[in-house]
């Protein structure tokens, strides 16, 4: 049992260490990269056709009151999924953030949900 428990605690000092290599030698942009900004995203790239009612497209207000999984879906998968080429996951979920009313759960660190 001894010799197990000696070689636990070489793996982890060895994981331990090789985790901060990595961590010494990633590129900076990798943590310092800023967050996709969903306003900012919205006015770019939806804001003309959805403020406007262009081509009967619903107005930003409509598309609120639908949950954040559903704009995810329609952007993914849904008719909005050719306009929402070239935008990256993160973007996707910065956008259906900023217009959903309803916020997707946020893990809680006592336990639960918070919105």
């Amino acid at each position: 049992m001894l010799a197990l428990s000696l070689l636990e605690r070489l793996l982890v000092t060895f994981l331990r260490t090789a985790l901060a290599a990595v961590a010494l030698t990633a590129p900076a942009t990798a943590f310092t990269q800023p967050l996709p900004n969903g306003e900012q995203l919205y006015k770019q790239r939806c804001a003309m056709c959805h403020d406007s009612g262009m081509g009967g497209a619903p107005a930003r207000k409509a598309i609120s009151a639908r949950s954040h999984a559903s704009i995810v879906e329609t952007l993914t998968s849904g008719v909005m999924q050719p306009q929402a080429t070239g935008l990256k996951a993160e973007e996707i979920a910065a956008l259906a953030t900023y217009l959903a009313l309803e916020k997707p759960a946020l893990a809680n660190p006592k336990g639960g949900a918070k919105r």
